[in-house]
């Protein structure tokens, strides 16, 4: 893990304040029909196939990414050419009550949280994120039985913000989170977009 990333963590674990716009999406909701720039296809992320991420990212996420699937985390890989070029991982809240996941958002039971959503350098600009985020939304609300999935993206994180409108979702909400040793104390919503 290189040192940014790890620091980051680290802090994370500790304590953390995220302002994000949200998106929320039910399955009345019409995504665009993201086409990529090359043939890609999205392939389910294993125990057994998670070193693929050595092929688009620069460290090794096996450990992690397989840490994912022992906690329940549904990720695929998108796929371009034979080659893994990026990831999407989504959260499930399967169980009857609601529930804090990541440290920071609260999912009321079948909700779903999109996040961790990656392209690596050599496949940025292919419309591969967007392709990603609309290709699990179904996935989500078939397999996993999901009723509305969210996904949170960091309001000065400009390239993901423009990779939801490209897939044809518009933010609904603007919150601030504070987490502490990975437990939500605080969320507010600052601000509802019409």
């Amino acid at each position: 893990m290189n040192l940014r990333r790890h620091t980051v963590k680290a802090i994370q674990k500790i304590g953390w304040i995220y302002v994000s716009d949200l998106f929320f999406v039910t399955p009345s909701d019409r995504l665009a029909d993201v086409q990529t720039n090359k043939q890609c296809e999205l392939l389910a992320i294993t125990s057994e196939n998670a070193v693929r991420s050595c092929e688009f990212r620069e460290e090794d996420l096996t450990a992690e990414f397989r840490a994912k699937l022992e906690k329940g985390e549904a990720g695929f890989f998108a796929v371009v050419e034979g080659q893994a070029a990026g990831n999407i991982w989504a959260t499930v809240n399967r169980s009857p009550k609601p529930a804090t996941v990541r440290g920071f958002m609260r999912l009321m039971p079948k909700e779903a949280l999109i996040h961790d959503i990656v392209t690596g350098t050599n496949f940025r600009g292919l419309g591969i994120g967007p392709y990603m985020v609309t290709q699990i939304v179904p996935i989500l609300f078939g397999h996993e039985s999901v009723q509305r999935i969210v996904i949170d993206v960091n309001v000065k994180n400009t390239p993901s913000l423009k990779m939801m409108r490209k897939a044809g979702l518009r933010a609904k909400e603007k919150a601030v989170a504070v987490s502490l040793f990975q437990n939500l104390i605080y969320r507010k919503t600052l601000e509802n977009y019409v």
